[in-house]
Parts: structure tokens; sequence; C-alpha cells
């Protein structure tokens, strides 16, 4: 992905200054440290010093399961449903989390008897419709992670087993996840949904001591 490369040759770079000016110091028999060095250097030395606190990608895979799903009597203009869902799992680097949303389903269609996929691997006719999703996470420590995504939906409408798959954003939250970045992809199938992305975040900015 764009952003991961971007970050990873940010690091990279940081490395790479961080050794000439390491080797600099050294030729010169100078004490090491950005204070130690020539005005232009000092500047650069600070800014590759704060570079280097910036978060570095990592991995965001993970499993959840639907443990709530209550359509909204009244949905929202645009959404042909409305669910108000709640979810239980587990993430690398987050931990077990519990979870509440929102999912809007838009341009469904009944009866379709060719659907693009079928995950959850019940018989036609089917029910396809486009949603969108907006989730908050909470990591056990109480940080909190907020993602938004979209998707497809594949559900049959003969033994209404379902299946989806959509990408997504993660867009901040609360303590280590305050500035928090990342993409991810999801597949899932009669509840189950895995992630497979990358996330970025200040692991030292944890709640809760």
């Amino acid at each position: 992905m764009t952003a991961s490369l971007t970050l990873r040759a940010t690091w990279i770079g940081t490395a790479v200054a961080l050794a000439a000016l390491t080797a600099t110091a050294c030729q010169d028999g100078s004490a090491l440290g950005p204070d130690a060095l020539p005005d232009a250097q000092r500047v650069e030395a600070k800014q590759v010093a704060a570079m280097s606190h910036e978060p570095q990608p990592v991995p965001f895979k993970g499993t959840l399961v639907t443990t709530e799903s209550v359509p909204d009597p009244m949905p929202p203009a645009g959404c042909q449903a409305f669910l108000h869902t709640g979810q239980r799992g587990n993430f690398t680097h987050v931990g077990l989390i519990s979870g509440t949303g929102t999912t809007c389903a838009f341009n469904g269609q009944l009866g379709v008897r060719d659907p693009p996929f079928n995950p959850g691997g019940g018989p036609p006719p089917y029910f396809v419709t486009d949603f969108s999703i907006e989730q908050t996470y909470t990591a056990a420590n109480g940080d909190i992670l907020e993602i938004s995504g979209v998707g497809v939906l594949v559900q049959s409408m003969t033994d209404g087993r379902s299946g989806l798959v959509g990408t997504g954003l993660i867009e901040g939250g609360t303590g280590r996840f305050a500035d928090a970045t990342g993409e991810f992809e999801v597949r899932g199938a009669n509840g189950v949904v895995h992630y497979d992305g990358w996330i970025a975040y200040q692991a030292s900015n944890r709640s809760g001591g």
C-alpha cells in the first residue's frame, strides 16, 4: 500500500541520516549528540530525532464476531436499512476488543440469481446490497479505535446465510490510538469477519497506566 511504503521509506532515510551524522561526529573527534554539531547539522539532527518518533506501520489482522444486530425502524435518508451492531474479537497490536457501530445498506437488489461472490454458501435467490459502516472498538485497557468502511453483502433469501467483502480506514481514537491511521480489507461469512491490513499508532500513549 502507498501509505505503508511511504512510511517505510521515511524510516530507511532516517537510519541513513543518523549513520551519516554519527560518522561525521566520530571523524571530528567531537562528542556525539545534536548540540555538538554545527548549526545546520544540529537542525537536521533534531528533525531526524523527531522523525524517529513517527509510528511505524504494523500488521492489523484479526477476527470479529457479530454479537448483536438490531434494525433501526427509521433508517436515515439514503439507507434502505440501518443496523445497530455489536462485536467482539481480537486484533494484532490491539488485543481483545469489544465494539459497537452502525451499518447502512443501500442500492439493495432482491432476487439476484448470479451474485458477484457467495462466501456465505447459501442457495439462490439472493439479496445483494452495498453497505457502509462506522465502528468504535474498545481495547481491554479502555483505549478506543475508530474505523469506517464500505463493501458489498450477499445474503441467501432461502436460508439467510450471508457473506461480505469490503475495505476500510482506521481513523484515530483515544489513548495510543489517538492519531492512529491504517487501511484494511475485510471478508466475512455468517457473522464472522476477518480483517487484514496495517495500523500505525503511538504505543507509548497507552491509557490506564
